[in-house]
């Protein structure tokens, strides 16, 4: 097999939501790379500027800014295997919904802690908050929380730990590289409550909502892909071990299942 074949055979394995996250990141790279990291400094999560100057986008996007190709390739290489898994467990448009959510809660919870940390040093005011890596992060929690006896690589390197030292390790790597990492303290604390409470997913939509979702613009273009997972064939072997509960926007309901289905040619 020709690495062309390879490569074509990897890029068929990824999920159609984790491949826009790759293609928007790359792209964002390259006008970034471009305009000398203007885009990076615009929409970055800087505190100071988010709130004191009411730049409130600051606080929907940076997931997709990385400012340098080694943030880039670490934070996607990271991310891929833990969102892949994500979207065939629980669909591409919950992903979708997942990933924005998430980084919006935890996008929130960083700024306020640093204007907190702020008395302390008005530093923490310019602290950057950026990239997939508390995406990354949160998704270690959950499998650490839920398959702790299981082992895995540790983001893209041919390194194996048991899950439940993943997210210290990884912890204590981005603290080291720059200190302290807030929204990691904040990402912390939402994986807490969120596999507490939730089952380690709490803004679950209901399937009814998920499928009037994929028949609706923009989803309705993309659905019948291949690489697209809708509510019928999500992949019930990575249900995690609780079984109970999740916030359907508000409403406790039960985590409903179905049996898989293949998609057809």
């Amino acid at each position: 097999m020709t690495l062309i074949d390879n490569l074509k055979t990897i890029w068929n394995s990824i999920s159609f939501g984790t491949k826009f996250v790759l293609f928007i990141s790359i792209i964002c790279y390259l006008i970034d790379y471009y305009y000398e990291e203007y885009y990076y400094t615009l929409f970055v999560n800087i505190p100071k500027k988010t709130i004191l100057q009411y730049q409130f986008w600051r606080i929907l996007i940076p997931q997709f800014f990385h400012g340098n190709i080694q943030n880039l390739a670490i934070s996607l290489l990271g991310f891929l295997y833990f969102a892949i898994q994500t979207e065939k467990k629980f669909g591409s448009v919950q992903f979708f919904v997942d990933i924005f959510i998430k980084n919006l809660i935890i996008q929130i919870i960083f700024v306020a802690f640093c204007f907190g940390f702020s008395y302390l040093d008005e530093e923490m005011l310019i602290a950057n908050s950026f990239g997939f890596w508390n995406l990354s992060f949160i998704y270690q929690m959950r499998r650490a929380l839920n398959d702790d006896d299981e082992t895995q690589k540790f983001l893209c390197f041919s390194l194996n730990f048991q899950q439940k030292y993943l997210p210290a390790l990884f912890f204590l790597i981005m603290n080291f590289i720059v200190f302290p990492r807030l929204d990691l303290v904040g990402a912390t604390i939402f994986s807490f409550v969120e596999n507490q409470f939730f089952d380690g997913f709490s803004f679950r939509l209901s399937s009814a909502f998920q499928k009037k979702c994929e028949n609706s613009f923009p989803f309705k273009f993309v659905s019948s892909r291949l690489d697209f997972f809708n509510i019928e064939q999500v992949d019930e072997s990575f249900d995690s071990k609780k079984g109970t509960s999740s916030v359907e926007f508000g409403i406790i309901s039960t985590v409903e299942t179905k049996p898989k289905q293949e998609k057809s040619n």
